[in-house]
């Protein structure tokens, strides 16, 4: 939504003050495979939430950063991997988990130096409200590009996940050992690989989004995926763990 989480905060507030609907795109969630890994949560098939994983593997080169002047700097990008690719993944995690109270991260720039100034690795452990614990993979240094997985572990010893690769494509389940739904992955993998395109997904939120807007709902809300990422850089250039409450 900005590059700032002091903007993102004034957008925020702005709306708040002015009494109106305020939202921002991830269309991911509306994919089938996020969605199914929702309902289990809230259906209790994983038990207690125990841990999250969020990786973004995938490859950048000099040719991606010089295609638009605004690419690798910190002035207007805002940050790197963790700002640019990883939004997703990062939503996906936090809306499974719930609220993160606590990031420790560690930012490096190892293969890109002489073209960028901002991150492409990143790693961090995170601690949630319910106790759970969660770790963050990031990093635009991969060849070959595998892409973005989000797994979630429950303490019944389930673990269901959504992988998105290639980019832009409809995350397929990967992996999904709840009891007695391990056959319906070839049954969702062919009913689901001709409808990943983006607009389909996008749609889907905007109808949500007029929706509550016709309804009269009013869930306006601090961006906690803006200020995950800001306080993973804190961490980063602290070395401590920060709050994020």
């Amino acid at each position: 939504m900005t590059i700032s989480l002091d903007a993102a905060d004034r957008m925020i507030d702005e709306a708040g003050r002015a009494g109106i609907q305020f939202g921002f795109i991830f269309q991911r969630r509306f994919w089938p495979a996020a969605q199914r890994i929702r309902r289990a949560i809230d259906d209790g098939k994983l038990g207690k939430i125990t841990l999250g994983e969020c990786q973004v593997r995938i490859g950048r080169d000099c040719k991606y950063f010089a295609s638009d002047p605004w690419r690798g700097e910190w002035a207007t990008e805002g940050g790197g991997v963790l700002m640019n690719q990883a939004p997703h993944s990062l939503d996906h995690v936090q809306w499974y988990m719930g609220r993160a109270v606590e990031v420790y991260g560690r930012i490096a720039t190892l293969k890109h130096g002489d073209y960028i100034d901002i991150e492409d690795n990143a790693v961090a452990t995170v601690v949630f409200e319910n106790g759970a614990l969660g770790v963050i993979q990031a990093a635009s240094t991969y060849d070959p590009n595998f892409g973005f997985q989000v797994a979630i572990h429950g303490d019944s010893g389930a673990t269901v996940s959504v992988w998105e690769s290639p980019e832009g494509m409809q995350g397929f389940k990967d992996i999904w050992t709840i009891p007695g739904e391990d056959a319906l992955h070839d049954q969702w993998n062919a009913e689901e690989r001709d409808h990943s395109h983006f607009p389909h997904f996008h749609k889907l939120q905007i109808q949500e989004f007029l929706q509550s807007v016709a309804a009269g709902h009013h869930r306006c809300r601090r961006p906690q995926i803006a200020r995950a990422d800001s306080r993973h850089y804190e961490s980063s250039r602290t070395g401590k763990p920060v709050s994020l409450v």
